[in-house]
């Protein structure tokens, strides 16, 4: 590595390199003769090393196709390239021309708002094109990939989410791939990018990644799919579903403020706007834990009686719980709480709380408003 120091006429000095430049750069060298030069053989060994995990195997073949987009010529009635590129900016085809041995590899930018919403219909998009232009088999489907990556660090819930059908490579994962070539490599492009994505990753030491929202988004997601008729209200400190009086809130609490740790909780609440007694909650509170043995009551002295939404029993999430056991706990939960209700005969609550909630938000907003105003008075 030439560790060049940056000058402000070089291509990347204090400037944003988009990465699926840099991406469609690293890719290319898979088609350089690279015979007599070390650095170059290095990149693209790294190159090869990079596409062999995607594929999770060997890379021995020489019949390489790699396309950048241009989306300012993206056109629906374009070539099946420019129709595929119109919708991720790179596309890598191997042994195009031996049927049954075909791999295609699209390079998506990650971002979970477009993942969670259409990642089913896009892979499906891309199929039908392929069997149409392509004349993809049945059996080569597997052979299709989709990788999605991003210069920014991913949190582990909407990792964990994308790995379960997808390939994700992140700010984290190219860092791992670099450091184990740059050594071998003497290259001022590759050198810029390195140290920039070195530098943003020591600016953004010891920042915590928004690890709660992340998993809430998720979760919201999910939520949609699994129970499609529970309305979701999603904020970035928790996340409730709701469809009868008595639903279930995620949120999360510091632990310890100077660093920055929190942790996630279960909470069953009832929405009631009458003034409740001690003896009904606690009463309440009896008939869940039995339903809810591993579930905390709340103790009635930190009940506002006065809030529409009354705590009753809490349980705490393992900071260790993966993605895929926090979403058995949510199913389990929210099963046990709808036979809850239905045993309760309690009413639907969708419409009310949406009513509850707006004038909840703009008493909310007007509050602010207000201190706003006082802080500047003289």
């Amino acid at each position: 590595m030439s560790n060049v120091k940056l000058v402000k006429n070089d291509a990347f000095y204090n400037a944003e390199f988009d990465i699926d430049i840099f991406l469609y750069w690293m890719i290319k060298w898979l088609n350089v003769e690279t015979t007599n030069n070390s650095s170059k053989m290095a990149l693209k060994n790294m190159a090869k090393k990079f596409i062999e995990e995607i594929l999770e195997e060997k890379l021995d073949t020489e019949d390489i196709e790699i396309h950048f987009s241009n989306k300012n010529y993206y056109s629906e009635n374009g070539s099946f390239i420019d129709r595929i590129l119109g919708d991720c900016p790179i596309l890598l085809i191997l042994n195009r021309n031996q049927n049954g041995n075909r791999k295609y590899i699209y390079f998506r930018d990650f971002s979970y708002y477009e993942y969670s919403k259409d990642f089913n219909e896009y892979n499906g998009k891309l199929i039908k094109l392929l069997k149409k232009y392509e004349n993809l088999k049945e059996n080569e489907e597997n052979n299709v990939k989709i990788v999605h990556f991003s210069s920014d660090l991913i949190s582990r819930y909407e990792k964990e989410e994308v790995e379960e059908i997808s390939i994700l490579y992140d700010k984290e994962k190219f860092l791992t791939l670099f450091e184990n070539s740059k050594k071998y490599i003497d290259d001022s492009i590759f050198d810029s990018y390195y140290n920039q994505i070195k530098q943003e990753n020591k600016k953004n030491f010891g920042v915590n990644i928004n690890e709660n929202l992340s998993l809430y988004l998720v979760l919201e997601s999910y939520i949609n799919k699994k129970f499609e008729d529970y309305d979701v209200y999603r904020c970035f400190d928790y996340i409730k579903w709701l469809k009868h009086e008595f639903f279930i809130e995620c949120f999360c609490v510091n632990l310890i403020v100077e660093d920055k740790k929190t942790n996630n909780y279960f909470l069953l609440k009832w929405f009631n706007d009458n003034k409740i007694e001690e003896k009904t909650i606690k009463l309440i509170q009896k008939e869940l834990k039995d339903i809810f043995p591993n579930f905390k009551e709340v103790n009635y002295e930190d009940i506002d009686c006065e809030n529409n939404e009354i705590p009753l029993m809490c349980f705490t999430v393992n900071l260790d719980s993966s993605l895929k056991d926090i979403k058995k706990m949510v199913d389990k939960i929210t099963e046990k709480i709808e036979k809850f209700n239905k045993m309760k005969n309690c009413r639907d609550i969708r419409e009310e709380y949406v009513e509850y909630f707006e004038e909840k938000r703009l008493k909310k907003r007007f509050q602010a408003i207000e201190k706003l105003g006082k802080s500047f008075k003289f």
